[in-house]
Order: C-alpha cells, then structure tokens, then sequence
C-alpha cells in the first residue's frame, strides 16, 4: 500500500506542476509518421533514468515524453524538492527537451560511435547546464579602434555600501586584457584561476584561459566556449546595459559584475580608472566577500561599529598576523589609490 501511496503522490506532484507551470505535453510524430527528436530523447532519459529509478508503469495517454518528464520529477521529489519548487523545476526540464529538440543534438549523434556510459546528459551542450542564463553574441565591432567602452566593475554579495569601480577601456581589448583591468583596480594578484560567464559558473558560456595538458605547470581551465585572449570585448560587451560576471578564485567564490555604462564614439589610449565605491580593495586569500565586508568594518571611515566590536572582528583575523599592529598596517596597504591604479593600468 505504502508504494501506491507513493507513486499516487508523485504522479499528484507532477501534475500539479504542469498545471501550474501551463505547459502542454505532446509526444508527437512528424508529417512522415516518423518519430519526433523529442520522443529519441526521451528514448535516453528512460533508459538513463531506469538504472535509478523503479520503472514507470505504462498510462494510457502518456507518452514516452511524458514518462521521462515524470521520472525526472520523481527524482526531484526524492532529492527533496518542495512542493513550491515544483513549477520552476517542471519549466526548466521542459525547457531541456525543446532545447535539444529544436537543436537536433541526438540526431547528429544517432549515426556516431559512443561508449556504452555516454548519456544524454552527457550531449546536451552548454546551453542547459546549471544557472543557464540566455546571453547575447555580436559581431565584434569593425572600428573598435576608434571606441571606448565605460564599464562598471561591482563586487557581487556586498552592500551598505557596494563596492565598485568604473573604468573606461579601449573596445578593442580582449577578454584577458579586461581581466588584468579587473585585477589591477580591485587590488587582486593574479593567483587564482578566473573566467567570464553570464551568470558565475554558468558554463553555458565560459571565457576564459584552456589549460595546457602539455604543461606540467599549466595553469587554466579544463574546457571554454571561448579563449579569452582570442575573444574580443565587443562579442558579448558591445551596448549599453550589456553585463556578464566575472569570477575570480573558485574558492574563494570573488564574483564582480560587469556591467557597459556606456560607449563613446573615440578611442582612449589606455585604459583608466574614472570612479570608485569603497577604499578598500578586494583582499587575496582572505575568504572572499563575506570576509571583506566585514573586515571592512574595521578601516571603513563610515563603520558605525564601536571601538570593541571592530577589535572582536579584528581578532579572527590575527591568526595571518603578529598583532593588531601588522594587521592594520596590511589593510591599510590594500586602500584604494586611484593614481597608482591608472599609473599601473597604463601599462596594460
């Protein structure tokens, strides 16, 4: 009795979420009576999907597609998925089949030689890995000699207040020159793998340096949609109000916005530094954002905190420092100095 239970509940979840989310299920054939894309996919969810799972008994009306909908939906409800989660995680698998239907991704692969363990899920591309966020692709501009591009370069997790920096960089840089920018005015080190996404660490588009397996000593990512040093800024940073995230030290989590403020119509001969938010520059292996606000706290002019609650901050940090001394003295090395930013940006 307990497994009907279960299984009426599941089956009462997925249909609520369909309901809910206004999405018609179809499991069609094409105007040859042939198969649809859709319906092969689902061939590879079911078969995936039944080494995990009990399999899903046959319902008159529902179709293959279906039953995979309804399996993936079981695993959420078993991996804890609320019932207010519902609708959104029903949207995003229904956005995967008409992705990959419309894409045609199993067809190009159905004629190809794969392992045994090469899934469905292993073909589904960048487009519909985790936080897929739809992103904009230009023609790189022709006469990016002749502009600028204003961007705003904002630390993401901090407020009261932001932390940020305007820059005006020429628009024919690359994704790696707009990299050494962002390090040298938020006073980072250049230690720690990075990479430009749409949203931090979605994959679906990811800028950045490949690794060099040549290299015992290499030093980049596993795999990139696009060579940061080879893809020009005016690919995805072309308009007002264009912005992708940029994500420094994959421990440390330093994500920063950048966000085109504006684009000028004359070229600058290097970049510069125009505007700031907040003296005190991002701080290298110091434990990311959370960190930085509130050690903050302690130099902040604007810090509402009384003497004793800025020195309990300042003893979780004494650990890297012989006293309160040094550890002042360090903090007051990472102040923002706008003339020794733009001094070190001319040499970009």
């Amino acid at each position: 009795m307990a497994k009907k239970k279960d299984a009426r509940n599941i089956t009462e979840a997925f249909k609520d979420a369909r309901k809910i989310s206004g999405k018609q299920l179809s499991g069609s054939k094409d105007s040859e009576g042939k198969i649809s894309e859709t319906e092969l996919i689902a061939d590879d969810v079911l078969g995936f999907m039944s080494e995990i799972l009990p399999p899903m008994p046959d319902i008159p009306g529902v179709s293959r597609e279906d039953k995979a909908k309804m399996l993936l939906t079981t695993l959420l409800v078993k991996l804890g998925v609320t019932p207010e989660e519902y609708s959104e995680s029903y949207g995003m698998v229904n956005q995967l089949f008409g992705v990959l239907g419309k894409t045609g991704s199993r067809a190009n692969h159905r004629d190809m030689d794969f392992d045994d363990d090469f899934s469905t899920f292993d073909r589904l591309g960048p487009g519909m890995r985790r936080n897929y966020v739809p992103f904009t692709t230009y023609e790189p501009m022709p006469d990016a000699a002749e502009k600028t591009l204003v961007l705003k370069i904002q630390m993401k997790g901090v407020t009261k207040p932001p932390m940020w920096r305007e820059v005006e960089v020429p628009a024919d840089y690359n994704f790696a020159e707009l990299h050494d920018v962002i390090q040298i005015v938020t006073g980072l080190e250049n230690s720690h793998l990075w990479q430009f996404n749409k949203s931090a660490y979605d994959d679906s588009l990811q800028i950045g340096i490949p690794m060099d397996h040549d290299d015992p000593y290499g030093f980049g990512l596993e795999s990139v949609t696009d060579v940061a040093d080879e893809t020009p800024l005016t690919k995805y940073l072309a308009q007002k109000g264009d912005e992708l995230e940029y994500v420094y030290d994959f421990g440390d989590d330093w994500v920063f916005s950048v966000k085109v403020q504006k684009v000028i119509d004359s070229a600058c001969e290097s970049p510069k530094c125009l505007k700031w938010k907040s003296d005190l520059n991002a701080l290298e292996d110091f434990g990311g954002p959370y960190s930085y606000e509130e050690i903050r706290e302690i130099v902040s002019e604007d810090s509402v905190l009384t003497k004793k609650e800025k020195d309990s901050i300042a003893k979780n940090y004494l650990g890297w420092f012989e006293n309160k001394k040094e550890l002042m003295q360090f903090l007051n090395e990472k102040r923002f100095d706008i003339d020794a930013v733009n001094e070190e940006l001319s040499g970009i």
